[in-house]
């Protein structure tokens, strides 16, 4: 009899409020293959670099988390994102919803600012630095 179980991982049910979700974040970068620049660049192995480039990863290790903070110069609250409108769930008050993101169209901006003449950037990124 064998006493030790295999973990099993939990399934993604679909209900979970606070979701791990690196695939904004690339976007808003401008990585196009997720997965080649998480295995590649960051150093994640193989399987869970699809994991993450996917987006059916539930949980990562801090080793890993930390990598890709360095990596992407970003914090751990921008790899998480709340589903879920606060006001619905926990109040506009809770510090949990400071994570919630209504999705957005990077690809959209992207494309917005290839369109853009050199005048309009130079305006844009004057309006950033305010």
């Amino acid at each position: 009899m064998n006493i030790y179980r295999k973990k099993r991982s939990q399934p993604n049910t679909g209900r979970e409020k606070l979701v791990l979700d690196v695939r904004p974040l690339l976007a808003a970068k401008g990585i196009a293959n997720g997965y080649t620049y998480l295995h590649k660049v960051v150093g994640l192995p193989t399987s869970y670099a699809k994991q993450l480039s996917q987006g059916k990863a539930y949980q990562i290790s801090n080793k890993y988390m930390e990598a890709l903070c360095v990596t992407l110069n970003c914090t751990p609250n921008h790899l998480y994102h709340y589903t879920t409108p606060p006001t619905e769930t926990i109040g506009t008050d809770h510090a949990l919803a400071e994570l919630y993101r209504p999705s957005a169209d990077y690809k959209g901006l992207l494309k917005k600012l290839e369109k853009m003449s050199p005048q309009e950037l130079e305006e844009f990124y004057k309006g950033i630095e305010k």
